[in-house]
């Protein structure tokens, strides 16, 4: 109670009422007797140091990569084959089979693998496409063509409509019940049921219903969707296929509060031979064990009309990781200013590389890319820990009002 609320004896009457050890509490902060005093609630729940539960291993839905109770983001330029790899990582997932050299699938524990003699097993996926839900099929159908597979998957493709923004149900997990009784009703099914595990979002742009994912209010409602969604299913890895602005495939279309949605990002690229998927965030791997991807397509025939015409779809063929590189063209400094030492030109390659203009984190990604042959690990990231500031040093590489590093004087030679 406030003066403002009631007359003056009420005011001093209410101050009377109030117990000695009330007042010791209060007085304890000067804040108390200012004008506008903190307006205190019922004491929330706190989990003190002490009463820490043993800390359980983070489960995989893809071995070291992509982890249930988590929401990650593949993004790209149109024709970046974004959309190709998610449908990978789907099937991988539904057939139980590794992606790119990691367990896929449903989690087993210990004793299970041994008992079973497998590292995972198929697990449930709800592909969300909302564009182009027959071409999802067709490249789920390459998929068990190539890796000839008998047994359909335990995979279900929903076109949608999905709101994130104006819809107050919960679509996402109504969709994931609904699979899973499916499943469980399914006659012919019987003893294969199996609970979902991945569901995969393609493309986030379409899931906005009027609203935009320029908006801080819409992608504050689709975040706070996503985290709902887990609450109730924290066994769920939700993949999130979205674009990137135009002219920049550096980063994320859209509003910050997207980036803070997602515990990790992956950048996919397509280049003159094959593509990348790089891990960009992820907010439990530190900087130099982040993932790097390659890969190449493969079209595959998965139909022959009476006519002989062709339906093909593409599949995903992994590549070393070293047999896609990005196209960089070598830079000299002009012989007026100052020099770039021998371990500081990769360096300039790279940034130059990427347009002469990148991110930080874009511009280590390059650098790490094209790392010397024959270099040590450790010896690679002294280069790029000494050489960074040695250029800005010298005037070679400036960082703009935006963050971004740019070469400053440089002659590109072929």
């Amino acid at each position: 109670m406030t003066y403002q609320e009631g007359s003056r004896e009420e005011y001093e009457a209410h101050l009377a009422s109030i117990s000695d050890a009330e007042w010791k509490r209060r007085t304890q902060d000067a804040v108390w007797f200012s004008k506008d005093p903190p307006r205190l609630g019922p004491d929330p729940p706190l989990t003190f140091h002490k009463n820490f539960t043993a800390i359980q291993p983070k489960r995989y839905v893809v071995g070291d990569f992509l982890a249930e109770g988590e929401v990650s983001c593949f993004f790209g330029e149109p024709g970046a084959t974004k959309g190709t790899i998610a449908v990978d990582i789907a099937c991988h997932v539904a057939a139980g089979l590794p992606w790119m050299g990691r367990t896929a699938g449903g989690h087993l524990d210990p004793w299970e693998r041994k008992a079973l003699g497998k590292e995972s097993m198929p697990a449930g996926v709800l592909y969300i496409a909302l564009e182009r839900s027959t071409q999802v099929q067709r490249r789920v159908e390459a998929f068990t063509d190539e890796h000839g597979i008998q047994e359909p998957l335990d995979l279900a493709i929903w076109s949608g409509p999905l709101d994130l923004v104006g819809s107050e149900r919960d679509d996402i997990l109504s969709a994931v019940y609904a699979h899973e009784r499916a499943q469980e009703e399914d006659e012919e099914g019987e003893g294969s049921y199996r609970e979902v595990r991945l569901v995969v979002i393609d493309t986030l742009a379409r899931a906005f219903g009027s609203g935009s994912d320029s908006g801080g209010e819409e992608t504050a409602a689709v975040a706070r969707k996503f985290e709902r969604v887990l609450r109730f299913r924290p066994d769920l890895h939700i993949l999130v296929v979205h674009h990137t602005p135009i002219g920049d495939d550096s980063r994320l279309r859209g509003h910050g509060n997207l980036l803070a949605a997602f515990d990790q990002t992956v950048r996919v690229r397509k280049h003159k031979v094959g593509s990348t998927a790089t891990v960009m965030k992820d907010n439990d791997t530190a900087e130099e064990g982040k993932a790097r991807f390659a890969y190449a397509l493969k079209s595959r025939v998965i139909h022959v009309a009476k006519d002989g015409k062709e339906t093909t779809a593409p599949v995903v063929v992994p590549l070393p990781a070293e047999a896609v590189k990005h196209a960089m063209p070598k830079v000299s400094v002009k012989a007026a200013g100052p020099k770039a030492s021998k371990s500081e030109q990769p360096l300039l390659d790279a940034l130059e590389g990427l347009g002469g203009s990148a991110t930080e984190a874009d511009w280590r990604v390059a650098f790490d890319a094209a790392r010397q042959d024959g270099l040590s690990p450790s010896a690679h990231r002294k280069r790029w820990s000494v050489g960074r500031p040695a250029l800005e040093a010298k005037g070679l590489v400036q960082k703009d009002s935006e963050g971004r590093y740019r070469v400053t004087v440089t002659n590109v030679t072929e």
